[in-house]
């Protein structure tokens, strides 16, 4: 009787440390998700920064200086610049208004602020996950002795 019961408790076993394993698998599928997630909301941040740096240049520039605009990688078009003043932003819907630079620099701003508050949301979601995944490696040692 005995050795049955502990066949039962053996089983019991195997089958909690391959649940475990298996959350353990979640969770690191959920943390790389999250750091992707975290590259890809900096990698918006610092371009978005780039732009108001770019901003700030382009208002020192005197209408009628010629440019090169990139459009590509290593692709650039010579252009004049005719207002350095205002800019045009998509406010959706294929619809473009006149904003002054100061006030596209305060939009670009807002949008980094927001994206500055989900990599901080990101960053609490990463260290929730690796708190749970340690709680359970805990329980994995303790099932397995070790």
């Amino acid at each position: 009787m005995a050795k049955k019961e502990m066949k039962e408790e053996d089983g019991a076993s195997a089958k909690e440390m391959q649940q475990r394993y298996l959350e353990l698998q979640l969770y690191d599928q959920q943390m790389r998700q999250a750091q992707q997630q975290m590259q890809a909301v900096e990698q918006q941040t610092m371009e978005i920064e780039y732009v108001v740096q770019c901003l700030d240049e382009i208002m020192n520039v005197e209408a009628g200086t010629e440019l090169f605009i990139p459009i590509s990688s290593g692709i650039f078009l010579k252009a004049t610049l005719v207002d350095s003043k205002e800019a045009l932003v998509n406010v959706g819907g294929g619809t473009a208004v006149k904003k002054q630079i100061p006030e596209v620099k305060e939009l670009l701003r807002a949008q980094i602020h927001e994206l500055r508050r989900v990599q901080e949301e990101l960053a609490a979601k990463m260290e929730e996950i690796a708190r749970r995944a340690a709680v359970i490696e805990s329980d994995v040692r303790k099932l397995t002795g070790i």
